[in-house]
């Protein structure tokens, strides 16, 4: 019986990780326990950092750590936030058992300023919708309590961050806090921002204006599409970039500075060697 269950879960890990299949299909039988979850992504971020002399990356809503973890055999620093102290517990264990030393974990919130809010935090199964928005995933959410907040450009420069190369953002609706509070940083660093764009976060905007207001001069903002349905169970993957509509909701985009024109060709090259058609 253990042999037949070791043959199951290899037999599993072996159909989690076929990108030909369409990912509703093994998301539905397997819940992205096998293989990883968003992994055009990944790709994404990987490509947005290649070619560059010992890149920072900071994980704002780093969660049980994902992106930090792919990202940190990339990145010469690798900086991870969270305030939930269960989902920064499993990311702790995952570095340990993987005896990786170049990601700094940081158990607080980056936010425009210095505070402590309420934060609804998951109880179902999904540990990924934990937020400060009382009107986020309700079904899932409850408070818990006031989790700590603090300045994003206080603190990086108490961390000693100079420079940022790439910056993800997935904080479930608390993004605009997050660029505000990241002003000087964008200025200085000008990094590559990728940033989960939700209806949550699209309500917390007056209008397109007050994200590209947000911004230093000379950033470019596109979506961000992965993955592409094939005879109904199949898939064709490949991330590619998109033009923005602010009024389309629900899924990343990419916030890119002009001088970074070199990196973003290269994006555009390799989507186009693995482009699916619309």
């Amino acid at each position: 019986m253990v042999i037949q269950n070791r043959i199951l879960l290899d037999l599993l890990r072996v159909w989690g990780r076929q990108d030909w299949i369409r990912y509703g299909v093994r998301d539905r039988t397997l819940r992205f326990f096998y293989g990883a979850y968003e992994k055009q992504e990944l790709y994404l971020l990987r490509d947005l950092v290649a070619g560059r002399s010992d890149p920072v990356f900071v994980d704002i809503g780093a969660n049980v750590g994902q992106h930090s973890l792919f990202m940190s055999r990339y990145c010469k620093q690798v900086h991870a936030f969270d305030p939930y102290e269960p989902v920064l517990a499993s990311l702790t264990d995952k570095i340990g058992d993987n005896q990786i030393r170049n990601i700094q974990v940081h158990a607080l919130a980056i936010g425009e300023k210095d505070e402590w809010l309420d934060f609804f935090a998951p109880h179902g199964p999904n540990r990924g919708t934990g937020s400060f928005s009382a009107s986020h995933a309700t079904d899932n959410n409850e408070r818990i309590g006031q989790l700590r907040v603090l300045n994003g450009d206080s603190y990086f420069e108490r961390l000693g961050l100079e420079s940022v190369d790439l910056i993800k953002i997935d904080v479930e609706g608390f993004e605009k806090s997050v660029l505000k509070g990241l002003n000087r940083t964008l200025r200085t660093s000008r990094p590559s921002l990728f940033v989960e764009f939700s209806e949550e976060t699209r309500r917390s905007f007056t209008g397109r204006d007050e994200l590209i207001g947000l911004l230093p001069a000379d950033y470019a903002i596109y979506g961000v599409a992965t993955n592409k349905d094939v005879a109904v169970v199949l898939n064709r993957a490949a991330y590619r970039l998109t033009t923005f509509n602010f009024e389309a909701p629900g899924g990343n985009i990419l916030l890119q500075p002009a001088e970074r024109g070199d990196s973003l060709n290269r994006l555009d090259y390799a989507a186009r060697l693995t482009s699916f058609s619309t």
